[in-house]
């Protein structure tokens, strides 16, 4: 939705500058933060859908 279809594909295995993420690969923050950071990035993509 929020995503063109390739970045939507994408997006886990690339490198994100943002404030969540400090340039890792939200994979890998994913990974290294266990189900809490899990959690925080899904609050983030549900605040990009609702336009925040």
């Amino acid at each position: 939705m929020f995503f063109s279809k390739p970045m939507a594909r994408d997006w886990l295995t690339k490198p994100n500058d943002g404030p969540l993420f400090g340039g890792l690969r939200p994979v890998d923050a994913a990974l290294a933060g266990g189900l809490p950071m899990i959690v925080q990035i899904r609050d983030h993509v549900d605040a990009l859908l609702q336009g925040n």
